[in-house]
């Protein structure tokens, strides 16, 4: 039927049809997303009709400027106001349709997802998973969600239905580094802060960009980020990526010199366009070259450590509590761990033997407690094991500090008894950055006096923060506050204003 319409372009009313039928196309309802469905096959034919209208325009005062004539009447051959306008509704119903398409099919050719969890759930995910040991307001947890995540829901991201609009502001960070010991949940991370701002979801491996073999790379990167540029509102996840983008000064083959050099304008391209949200994950930050990680194309470096302390200790009373009646941990504090891996990491440790570097030699025996930091979620299991074994006929369990340093020495990986393993910890630490030219938005939970609410910005039914200082700094913050959570602040009173 659309073939044989498009075909009766003698009829004056065929534009001004199409434009009604194309906006009908262009709602957020069930319709609206029927008819696009329909529509779509007939692209081909639809873009006939553009070019008839390009045939048939009629120069107006400059050679930019373009009107039509509908052809109705015989001796009249001038612009026509009605008609102009008709071509006019109908070309922009047609880009706005066209973007859509083309970004359905990089959606379909990428296997993005479009399944997403309840906000609340994903969000509930992100800051059990992003409880990271850390400072203050400086978990992987705190800065996703308020580098990310809260500005999204904050200023909100645009019509889905424009694809040439950017949903994302200027100030706004779009793309991170997430780097860590393995196994420390950052592909979940990743996959939680689409899912809390609503977003689509892709991942993309080494793996993808050598799929057609190494003679084909640069054809094969130049589809894959020809097809990203095509996506909005998606949240990209490069995994595993380490041997794609390493420093060059350490790479010694042209494969990889040539992967650094072309990764680094396509990534900045990406950043530009502030229509998708991207991250890295890595095990290594120090193999990135310097140009990649600099700012405008990555606006933060976070760390993404092994569960803080909180979270380990709850986590051990639930696995525990199936075997013993009561569980109790003492003792136990974050700075005893912490300082013991300061220990290691600074080299203050005494040497095996003389030939033997800091670095190679076996963790010492009263820094035991130092493992506590980096055993990962699932190691937890194993340690809980290791404890039961050791209270055997126990009904009530205190485990004070001594009695974890044993159940630590049982474990069966053995990087967590090289020195080695905590030095490469504390050093990756010193990259943990963000550009402070993108702001970061703190959700305000409790009253807040009305001569003070003035500094914040409510929206949704929510007070809201706005901050380009470091994450952690609160200097302007009018009045007292603590940290109710990550992303989420809590206004005590208003003693300390402005």
């Amino acid at each position: 039927m659309i073939g044989r319409y498009i075909a009766c372009l003698n009829v004056p009313l065929t534009f001004e049809t199409f434009t009604v039928l194309l906006k009908s196309a262009l709602t957020d309802r069930m319709e609206g997303t029927f008819l696009r469905q329909i529509l779509r096959p007939h692209l081909p034919r639809l873009l006939k009709l553009w070019r008839y209208a390009v045939l048939t325009k009629i120069p107006l005062r400059s050679e930019d400027e373009f009107g039509w004539s509908s052809g109705h009447r015989p001796n009249h051959k001038e612009p026509e106001s009605w008609a102009t306008a008709s071509v006019y509704a109908f070309s922009q119903c047609l880009r706005r349709l066209t973007g859509i398409w083309a970004r359905e099919s990089a959606a379909e050719t990428l296997k993005v997802s479009t399944i997403h969890i309840p906000q609340a759930g994903a969000i509930q995910r992100l800051l059990e998973r992003g409880d990271t040991w850390a400072a203050a307001g400086r978990s992987a947890a705190s800065q996703l969600m308020c580098l990310f995540v809260n500005p999204v829901r904050f200023f909100g991201c645009g019509n889905a239905l424009e694809p040439d609009s950017q949903p994302l502001n200027d100030n706004q960070a779009r793309a991170a580094f997430l780097f860590g010991p393995p196994g420390t949940s950052k592909t979940t991370l990743c996959r939680s802060v689409a899912d809390a701002i609503g977003w689509d979801y892709v991942e993309l491996h080494a793996s993808h960009f050598v799929a057609d073999g190494l003679p084909n790379v640069q054809r094969t990167a130049d589809m894959i980020f020809e097809r990203l540029l095509q996506l909005d509102r998606t949240v990209i996840l490069f995994d595993e990526v380490d041997e794609l983008v390493r420093a060059r000064d350490k790479e010694h083959d042209a494969f990889g010199r040539f992967l650094t050099t072309s990764m680094l304008p396509k990534l900045a391209e990406l950043w530009n366009r502030r229509s998708v949200i991207y991250f890295v994950a890595t095990n290594h930050i120090s193999f990135f070259d310097s140009a990649v990680i600099r700012a405008q194309r990555f606006d933060a470096l976070i760390q993404v450590g092994p569960p803080s302390l909180r979270r380990k200790v709850n986590r051990l009373k639930q696995l525990l509590r199936g075997t013993f009646q009561r569980v109790n941990f003492t003792g136990l504090n974050a700075l005893r761990v912490q300082n013991a891996v300061r220990k290691v990491a600074s080299g203050r440790v005494p040497r095996v033997a003389e030939s033997d570097e800091s670095k190679d030699k076996p963790l010492p025996q009263d820094c035991g407690l130092a493992k506590f930091l980096l055993i990962r979620w699932d190691q937890l299991q194993e340690l809980a094991t290791a404890i039961r074994a050791r209270h055997i006929g126990q009904k009530a369990l205190t485990v004070n500090r001594a009695a974890l340093e044993a159940a630590l020495g049982d474990l069966a990986d053995q990087s967590l008894r090289k020195c080695q393993t905590y030095q490469d910890y504390s050093e990756s630490a010193k990259y943990e950055q963000h550009d402070f030219s993108k702001v970061s938005i703190w959700k305000v939970a409790g009253t807040i006096p009305s001569k003070y609410k003035g500094h914040f910005t409510k929206t949704a039914g929510s007070f809201w923060y706005q901050s380009e200082l470091d994450l952690g700094d609160f200097r302007s913050f009018p009045g007292r506050l603590r940290m109710k959570g990550p992303g989420v602040l809590r206004y005590l009173n208003a003693s300390r204003g402005h």
